[in-house]
């Protein structure tokens, strides 16, 4: 039984050595006589199964970005207010993680320390706003509360 998987496991390697590198040049070949490609295209690379894609930048966490965009969007933030928004919303999501990690915390008093990391992050994007701003800023809040309580 092991033999088989042994020869299994040697075939698709195989397999995986010829079949990648041949798609490649295939794709590339048929590119440059299609006439698709107007620059020289190069050879390409072959591919080995063992290499590993590099990693992309890290990006924002979609939740800070779609909250900036929000709050740019509603509060019509310059680009000053825009970026000093953007440092509350990373220092918060900070808080919030090392909260997270912080596993001796009962439920409650977990839920509690929540609410005020967001609760102090809110004053200082509201230390941020104009008045006008600051108006919109708690109506919209006061919504997200009402909404996440629910």
């Amino acid at each position: 039984m092991k033999t088989y998987r042994l020869i299994g496991a040697s075939v698709a390697l195989l397999f995986g050595l010829i079949l990648v590198p041949a798609r490649a040049e295939n794709a590339s070949n048929s590119a440059a006589t299609s006439g698709a490609a107007t620059e020289a295209t190069s050879p390409a690379k072959p591919v080995s199964p063992m290499e590993a894609p590099q990693p992309a930048k890290k990006k924002e966490p979609k939740k800070h970005q779609s909250r900036l965009d929000v709050l740019t969007e509603k509060l019509s933030l310059t680009d000053e207010q825009k970026e000093k928004v953007s440092l509350i919303l990373k220092d918060q999501r900070a808080a919030e993680k090392q909260l997270k990690k912080d596993i001796s915390l009962p439920d409650d008093l977990r839920r509690t320390r929540r609410r005020e990391i967001a609760d102090s992050h809110e004053d200082q994007i509201r230390e941020v706003l104009t008045q006008p701003q600051r108006a919109a800023f708690d109506q919209l809040t006061m919504k997200e509360h009402a909404r996440n309580r629910m």
